[in-house]
């Protein structure tokens, strides 16, 4: 089988030769592509569109699942090893840790190395950085920047920023509480039976997903709540007529699934420069992981948002 790879940006047609067997997996965003063929030479194929760079992989086993969110993407064969695949560099990191479905933010990657150690990459300053803990880790919460791990005995947190590849540790007051903690877009919540500790680590004003566009002011929120079930809202901006565009863009903004299908068209028109909210209705849909994108002008931004029925 041959696999075909067109870039309308750069107007370059590449394809390679590969397996296809029942056991293929294929999975994308609109900034990088993977395909895990099963075949007898462990093949995966990353593409990256913001490079426009082909890259086969030769896992080191046969058999694995891939996961992805904006431009990074995982191929996991066990419990405890994985390569990730970083789109803006085209770079395949091996490593031995543990992730989970939710381990992939819209800039990290966050898991852990055993019972007492947190691992994090940062797809924002390219760093991969551990975290030694005290106590035996339970579990741990992913956002867009900011990675959330939890003790065992729900008595310690440590929350880990992507913008500057930092580990901020929280010791809370007041007693458990479930659910007990929550990471979304650039914050972290925890909750306890007697307040709410809500904290984003790290600068969130600096580099981010948008610091290639020059205009630097069009935006996609994070959906809120998130987890969400059945309704969530979705935010976004469009620029004034000062940074040089058009008075009005045609803007659109889809839902996706995890496979890639389009679920939902929540905007197809043309937009005035700005603030948008939109309310995103999942009561036909099942449990589980989809991407909304928003395409304006230029400008592409898809975001992560998880439905728990």
């Amino acid at each position: 089988m041959r696999v075909f790879f067109y870039n309308g940006r750069t107007n370059n047609l590449q394809s390679v030769d590969t397996y296809k067997l029942t056991s293929s997996h294929a999975i994308a965003t609109p900034r990088v592509y993977g395909y895990s063929t099963g075949g007898p030479e462990n093949d995966v194929i990353f593409y990256s569109e913001e490079l426009d760079s082909l890259v086969l992989y030769k896992a080191a086993e046969a058999y694995g699942s891939l996961s992805v969110n904006n431009f990074l993407m995982v191929h996991s064969i066990s419990s405890s090893a994985c390569a990730v695949f970083d789109a803006s560099t085209a770079q395949i990191y091996e490593k031995n840790i543990t992730l989970s479905s939710n381990s992939i933010g819209d800039s990290l990657i966050f898991g852990r190395n055993g019972d007492m150690e947190l691992t994090a990459y940062s797809g924002i300053t390219k760093n991969w950085v551990t975290k030694q803990t005290d106590q035996q880790l339970y579990g741990f919460d992913v956002g867009d920047v900011i990675g959330l791990g939890y003790s065992m005995s729900f008595a310690k947190y440590w929350g880990y920023s992507a913008h500057n590849d930092s580990f901020y540790e929280l010791v809370p007051g007041g007693s458990f509480a479930g659910p007990w903690s929550f990471a979304g877009g650039n914050t972290a919540i925890v909750i306890r039976s007697d307040r709410i500790y809500a904290f984003s680590p790290g600068s969130v004003t600096a580099v981010g997903e948008d610091s290639n566009n020059p205009v630097g002011k069009f935006s996609l929120s994070q959906n809120y709540p998130n987890p969400f079930n059945p309704t969530t809202k979705i935010g976004f901006v469009i620029p004034n007529v000062e940074t040089g565009h058009a008075p009005s863009l045609q803007a659109k903004l889809v839902v996706f699934d995890i496979i890639g299908n389009r679920v939902s068209t929540l905007v197809n028109e043309i937009k005035q420069p700005g603030t948008y909210e939109v309310e995103f209705d999942a009561s036909n849909l099942s449990s589980g992981v989809y991407f909304y994108q928003l395409k304006a002008g230029d400008y592409t931004s898809v975001k992560k948002m998880l439905l728990l029925k």
